[in-house]
Order: structure tokens, then C-alpha cells, then sequence
């Protein structure tokens, strides 16, 4: 890769991301942090959090995990391209599986700064939902390990499909920069057509706040729904990859 004539593509990336923590730097304060680690935890993983930060922050990193893998020099040692199509699919994988691991201890560390406690306040009378519902709510819900299964499952399906979408828009443009900006295009388009007709493809479902909190029944129904649209690109990759003629891009840049 030249990385001189990756670094305004780069560039670019960065940009949105400063620009992410700047709008979260400026609306944080407005929070209930003091209540608890969930109210953190509701803030970090609210719609305008995955499009102004997360989403884009993961994309960036696996622009730097995913690209090295087709660069020719690299091509040439898988000898079947199916053993290539596991090797992205693993490197997604991980990816958002160390990533999340990361967001996570992130959103532990700060809840712990802001609050100087990790108690899960939301599963007692102390915390918001009682505080919002009273009596018309199921404290149940919120039980800890119903919370981290929440959580985990539901940003681990979503950003695997994000994952998995931008390395099969990559392979479709040879370009990641490309595969970024649809991606975040995408994200852009989900929120505004939320916003005015109450439809939603992504944020809506992988955004675990306390408005879309459901039970065990929904949680099934998000995570089959984003893993069946993974298994869907997972194929379209593997057709791709069987297809493309890497050789002959070999003189294109990322």
C-alpha cells in the first residue's frame, strides 16, 4: 500500500471522528451520570453515539486489519480462495470482537470516573427505569446478566454486519475509503429515515437504551436479524472473492 497516497483517505476518517468526540464531548454533561454505571452505558450506546463515534472508530480500525489482506504479495500465499474468505471472515470477526472488548472497558472506566461506582443501579428502586415507570416497569429486566447479554450480543451482531459490510463494499470498489463513506452514508440515511417516518434498518436495533430495552424475545429477534444479513454478505464476499482478479488491481492504492 502507498501510504502516502492513503494518508488525505485517512485523513478523512480522522476527521469524522474528532468530530464525533467533539459532539459527545459537548452533550455529555447533559446526562444523568451520577445515577449509575447503566446510565453510562445508556448514553454510549444510544443511536447518535454509534453514528457520530463508534461506528465510524470501528471502521477505521479495520481499515487497517482488513486492506493488508489483498495486497498481491499477500494474495498470492493463499492457494484457494475459500481459504482467503475464512481468513476475512475470521479477521472481522476479531476485530469487533477486540474492539468491543475495548469500547467496553472504555464505558466501565469512564462510568467509574463519573460516578466513582459500578453498582447496577438500574435493577433496584434507585435507579432510572423505576425512577421513569415506577411500578409499571419489571425491574427483572435489568438483572446484570441479562444486561452484559444485552449489550454484548446485540453490538456484537451489529457491528459484525458493519464489519462484514464494509469489507464486501471493499472488495466491490477497491477502494476502502469508498466502503467508509457508504457505510457511513448508510448510517447517515438510518438515522434521518428514523427520524422522520420512525423506520429504522440498523440504529434503532443496535442501540440498546432504555426506550428499545425489551425482553429475551426481542433481543432474539435483533441478533437473528443482523446475523442473517451477515450470513447474506458472508456469501456475497465469498462469490466475490471467488471472481475477482486481484492481479490485475495490483497497481490501484486503498
Amino acid at each position: 500500500m502507498d501510504w502516502q497516497r492513503s494518508l488525505w483517505k485517512m485523513a478523512a476518517c480522522i476527521g469524522i471522528l474528532i468530530l464525533g468526540i467533539s459532539v459527545f464531548s459537548n452533550i455529555e454533561t447533559l446526562f444523568p451520570w451520577e445515577r449509575g454505571l447503566p446510565d453510562v452505558f445508556n448514553m454510549l450506546f444510544i443511536e447518535s453515539s454509534l453514528l457520530a463515534f463508534s461506528a465510524p472508530a470501528f471502521l477505521v480500525i479495520l481499515f487497517f486489519v482488513l486492506t493488508p489482506l489483498f495486497q498481491p504479495l499477500r494474495i498470492v500465499r493463499f492457494q484457494k480462495r475459500e481459504t482467503l474468505a475464512w481468513t476475512v471472515f475470521r479477521t472481522v470477526f476479531f476485530t469487533v470482537l477486540i474492539y468491543l472488548a475495548a469500547y467496553f472497558t472504555f464505558g466501565f472506566l469512564f462510568a467509574w470516573l463519573k460516578t466513582g461506582s459500578l453498582q447496577n443501579t438500574w435493577a433496584t428502586k434507585e435507579g432510572t427505569p423505576y425512577l421513569l415507570y415506577k411500578d409499571e416497569i419489571d425491574l427483572s429486566l435489568f438483572a446484570t446478566p441479562y444486561m452484559i447479554l444485552r449489550y454484548g450480543l446485540t453490538e456484537f451482531s451489529a457491528f459484525l454486519f458493519l464489519g462484514l459490510a464494509a469489507a464486501f463494499l471493499y472488495l466491490l470498489s477497491d477502494r476502502y475509503i469508498y466502503a467508509f463513506f457508504l457505510v457511513v452514508g448508510f448510517l447517515i440515511f438510518d438515522f434521518a429515515l428514523h427520524s422522520l417516518f420512525m423506520i429504522s434498518l440498523f440504529l434503532n436495533k443496535a442501540a440498546v437504551r432504555l426506550g428499545t430495552w425489551g425482553d429475551g424475545k426481542d433481543l432474539l429477534g435483533i441478533v437473528l436479524y443482523f446475523f442473517g444479513l451477515s450470513v447474506v454478505l458472508m456469501i456475497g464476499i465469498f462469490i466475490l472473492l471467488l471472481r475477482k482478479d486481484f492481479l490485475s488491481r495490483s497497481g490501484k492504492k486503498e
